[in-house]
């Protein structure tokens, strides 16, 4: 019977064997299946998350079923359907992958959801300032409104106040916008888009406008040209 047992083991390691030979991974340059073939984009539980890398000041992650707001902190993951929120005074910088970054100022909030192909994040109020550069097959949306922002490679910000109307600021690259499922335009880099209810306003993004997102963020001046 040991003998037996013995010969099944061999014959399963080689079975092992001869499937890895034949498995076909990801070339160097295929990052988002690198990535993944490292579980670098999963939690323990195999979901995709959100990661904070800094944090400047108070960042915190609503409990569910109403058990108020935790603090996080650098270093921890976040589920995706979280809500996070900076407080005053207050940065942070969250990672959903290694090539998208969001930073978030202070007194804003934001949900998301991190899938294979896509990530979305909701504006709830605030300004966040996010630094893409993914593969062709992965998205990255930003819902504020009526509004979807999509972009593959840009960096652009986004702010939403209490009381007034979204703005979008492109930094690098270009992004789409749509409200309804409908493209309505594209938008490259130097340009301001104000997201009004009835109407969108585009102009040129102005020298204080510069100065604001470079007091905020410290943007090189390779972003700003």
């Amino acid at each position: 019977m040991n003998s037996i047992n013995m010969v099944l083991t061999v014959i399963m390691f080689a079975l092992f064997a001869v499937a890895g030979l034949l498995v076909k991974f990801p070339d160097k340059g295929d990052d988002l299946m690198v990535q993944l073939a490292k579980g670098q984009l999963f939690s323990e539980e195999g979901i995709y998350t959100g990661k904070v890398v800094f944090v400047e000041g108070d960042l915190e992650q609503r409990v569910p079923k109403g058990g108020g707001w935790k603090k996080l902190a650098q270093g921890e993951q976040f589920l995706p359907g979280m809500e996070i929120r900076t407080l005053a005074d207050s940065k942070a910088i969250i990672e959903f992958d290694e090539r998208t970054a969001l930073l978030m100022s202070e007194v804003t909030q934001i949900t998301f959801e991190n899938k294979l192909y896509q990530i979305d994040v909701e504006l709830v109020n605030g300004f966040i300032f996010n630094k893409i550069d993914l593969v062709a097959s992965r998205k990255y949306n930003i819902n504020v409104n009526d509004y979807r922002i999509e972009a593959t490679n840009a960096n652009f910000a986004v702010r939403k106040e209490f009381q007034g109307n979204p703005e979008v600021l492109v930094l690098r690259e270009k992004i789409d916008l749509f409200i309804d499922k409908e493209k309505k335009n594209t938008f490259n880099k130097g340009r301001k888009v104000g997201l009004r209810v009835e109407e969108i306003e585009e102009m040129e993004i102005s020298a204080d406008d510069y100065a604001r997102e470079e007091m905020i963020w410290g943007l090189k001046e390779s972003e700003k040209k």
